[in-house]
């Protein structure tokens, strides 16, 4: 049986069907779910220094779902005879740049979140250091990623398939630049698993924090409910003396103005660990599905063979290809994420619902 390389290209993309699929749902999931997180940070919900980098980080999600997920789709219809090598260099640039941005985004928050969190009375960054901050992160994201316009393009080869020598033409690393290209993959590995240990020390000193902090509050209001007692005691007693009477209605309005500080000191330390519970959560997705990818972007790099992703069978394909792709669920996540731990951003989404759900009746 002769099989050429276009033959064995459609059979393959017909192999490949269920990871199609699942790219596509993912993909029309990131684009509305990071487009409607976008419209509402920017447009809806107030603008605050704890959402500063979120409309930021919307945007990369956006354009790492947008990107990256086609660049997976068209890897999925021409993984055996990919049609340009141009195309192989910008793909694989944009999308590799826009997930370095994703990253160090990430430790910028972070850094952020324990100023805000471990360092509270230290000098805060303002509004221009921050957007200083993501513009400089995104021109060292992308500066990283100008190697990928060398080391990779078209790659051919050749695999036997039923005993018929088929040839096949992969957007890959390209073979002429194996040596250099395994240092940069190994550099770009080394990068991602430091960021992801700063990552992890900076909220785990985080979380410290905010243990002890909770332990301190539980104790405060301990001795608050008994002060509260002893006052309340005190004054049935006095009520016998009007002087003594105006006495404790001072005292009763300094405990009230005393309250309603302690209390607005309450919420915004409630609102700023909610936030920092946020940025935690998305921070654990990310983590946990961008492992499966840099696993899978190792084992073939160290075969170094055109043919890991052709000798297996279709199902062991596309559950390795669905790992492969597995960061693209934390860019998909996050703005359910946002729906759950910001009360603005769920607010906002729910009247505007119910504004759409009012019009239409």
């Amino acid at each position: 049986m002769n099989l050429t390389t276009e033959n064995f290209n459609a059979m393959y993309s017909d192999w490949l069907t269920p990871n199609t699929a699942v790219l596509g749902i993912l993909l029309t999931m990131g684009t509305l779910g990071n487009s409607f997180a976008l419209y509402l940070y920017i447009v809806r919900v107030p603008h605050t220094d704890e959402r500063f980098f979120i409309p930021f980080l919307g945007a990369v999600d956006l354009f790492v779902c947008l990107w990256s997920g086609t660049f997976a789709l068209i890897l999925n219809f021409y993984r055996a005879d990919f049609p340009s090598a141009k195309l192989c260099k910008v793909m694989y640039f944009f999308s590799w740049g826009s997930i370095n941005y994703s990253a160090l985004l990430l430790l910028i928050i972070a850094f952020h979140r324990y100023k805000k969190v471990c360092r509270p009375v230290s000098l805060q960054w303002t509004k221009r250091k921050s957007r200083l901050a993501v513009g400089v992160a995104g021109f060292i994201s992308y500066l990283l990623t100008v190697p990928i316009l060398v080391l990779f393009g078209e790659r051919k080869g050749h695999i036997i398939y039923t005993g018929t020598n088929v040839t096949l033409i992969t957007c890959n690393i390209m073979s002429f630049t194996r040596e250099v290209s395994f240092y940069y993959l190994g550099f770009i590995i080394l990068y991602f698993i430091i960021l992801m240990t700063l990552i992890i020390i900076l909220y785990s000193l985080i979380g410290l924090t905010i243990f002890r902090t909770f332990r301190v509050i539980r104790a405060s209001r301990k001795v608050q409910n008994h002060i509260t007692f002893d006052r309340g005691h005190e004054s049935t007693i006095s009520e016998v003396s009007n002087t003594t009477m105006e006495a404790s209605m001072s005292t009763s309005k300094d405990v009230k103005k005393e309250n309603q500080t302690q209390i607005k000191n309450v919420i915004r330390k409630h609102v700023r660990q909610n936030f920092t519970g946020m940025f935690a959560a998305i921070i654990v997705f990310w983590v946990i599905s961008y492992l499966p990818t840099i696993t899978l972007i190792i084992i073939p790099a160290v075969k170094n063979s055109i043919e890991f992703w052709f000798h297996m069978d279709p199902l062991a394909t596309n559950v390795l290809l669905f790992l492969n792709r597995a960061f693209l669920l934390n860019h998909v996540v996050n703005p359910f994420i946002y729906g759950y731990f910001d009360v603005g951003f769920r607010k906002e989404a729910a009247n505007l619902f119910c504004c759409h759900k009012m019009l239409a009746n």
